[in-house]
């Protein structure tokens, strides 16, 4: 079996498809580490200490749901601006950019700093 049949068999006989096939697959660890596990552990019991339990979860919940918000919102819109002006690649490079500093960023969270850890 060759190689080009296998890819093809898998959907990935476009280096395009194959290119997302691979940032997903890259995005997929960031996703379940840092925002699933280290990052709602570190808001807990380093980013909003001080705070009551009960107090940091509500606000741990608000930042998300805000956030999540914002995406919703925007995640379209930045879409529509990707395929009408074909900007996906650059689009993708700023976004990773951004997220690569605000992850960077983390390790200037001090303790306490409940609202600098949400914004970023």
């Amino acid at each position: 079996m060759s190689r080009g049949s296998v890819l093809a068999r898998l959907g990935l006989s476009r280096p395009e498809v194959r290119a997302w096939a691979m940032y997903d697959w890259a995005n997929s660890p960031f996703q379940s580490t840092v925002v699933n596990a280290v990052f709602p552990l570190f808001f807990a019991n380093y980013a909003a200490s001080g705070l009551e339990s009960v107090d940091a979860t509500a606000r741990f919940a608000w930042g998300t749901t805000i956030a999540v918000t914002i995406v919703a919102i925007a995640g379209p819109v930045l879409g529509a601006i990707a395929d009408f002006k074909a900007w996906k690649k650059r689009l993708l490079a700023i976004f990773m950019v951004v997220g690569v500093i605000a992850v960077l960023m983390m390790a200037a969270i001090q303790e306490g700093a409940w609202m600098i850890a949400l914004a970023i």
